[in-house]
């Protein structure tokens, strides 16, 4: 039973953990085509992102801590493995069940007990552990990890699908990262887009999109305090749009969205301008 303990420790925290990574991949590759087709507000995301990681946390210590709890027992443990050799362990089960019980005056004897533990024993003159639990055993869930990870691979490999910015947006929503879109936003002003600019003074806002699909873009703003507003950018050219803002005593962040597309957040700190005494 301890050799059985020994090899089935490793195979079922292989197996967990086997199960956790698809449960992550396959949960983040959903994510990532959610977040493709569906603009989402940033809570929203974040919170389907956390879901993925609890749902994958509770698989491990479903199928590893909770799983091996229980397991892990001598009797589990025989039952185990009868089950998968019952010829080479045939009754296992009931010496060690005899083994963990003291006799029961006129019912049984020490005696009997000894003589049915060295009859099994026999039995199992011989048998492997490995017989009763193979390493096969874990082969399909690793197999199906690396399945997973090599479409992954394959996917990010592919540039115009944009799929590792997707799945960087998935695995940390509160990253500051732009969207994936068929349509580009380029800032052109500022310039930087983002570090020191003059205290309560206009700052030009000014982008180039790729096409012109959309007849709206709107500025997002978000001050130190985490107020939110917008104002909508008005055209200047064929595809560029422009607004001013002011930044007047404390920092601002900002990005712009037109149709699906949107830009990182850029950050604008306000000072005074130096001033002759």
């Amino acid at each position: 039973v301890t050799g059985v303990q020994t090899c089935a420790l490793p195979i079922l925290l292989v197996r967990s953990w086997a199960a956790c990574v698809t449960i992550l991949a396959l949960g983040l590759i959903l994510t990532a085509l959610l977040d493709r087709f569906v603009v989402l507000p940033d809570a929203w995301r974040a919170g389907v992102s956390t879901t993925v990681y609890v749902l994958s946390m509770i698989v491990l210590l479903w199928r590893g801590l909770i799983a091996a709890y229980r397991n892990m027992s001598p009797v589990a443990l025989a039952a185990s493995a009868q089950e998968l050799d019952p010829q080479g362990c045939a009754g296992l089960v009931s010496a060690v069940e005899l083994s963990g019980k003291p006799a029961l005056p006129g019912s049984d004897s020490q005696a009997f007990r000894e003589l049915a533990q060295v009859q099994v024993a026999e039995n199992l003159r011989g048998w492997t552990v490995h017989r009763a639990l193979p390493w096969r055993r874990v082969r399909g869930p690793v197999l199906t990890v690396a399945g997973i990870g090599l479409v992954m691979v394959v996917l990010v490999a592919i540039p115009s699908l944009q799929f590792g910015l997707l799945l960087r947006r998935a695995a940390a929503p509160w990253a500051n990262l732009q969207r994936v879109s068929s349509l580009n936003i380029t800032l052109l002003k500022p310039a930087p887009t983002e570090g020191f600019v003059p205290e309560g003074e206009p700052v030009r806002i000014e982008v180039e999109l790729s096409d012109d699909r959309t007849s709206q873009v709107t500025l997002q703003m978000r001050s130190k305090d985490g107020r939110e507003s917008e104002v909508r950018l008005v055209p200047t050219a064929p595809r560029r749009w422009a607004t001013d803002l002011t930044v007047t005593r404390e920092s601002l962040s900002y990005r712009v969205q037109a149709a699906d597309a949107m830009t990182r957040r850029y950050t604008l700190e306000p000072r005074p301008r130096p001033a002759v005494v």
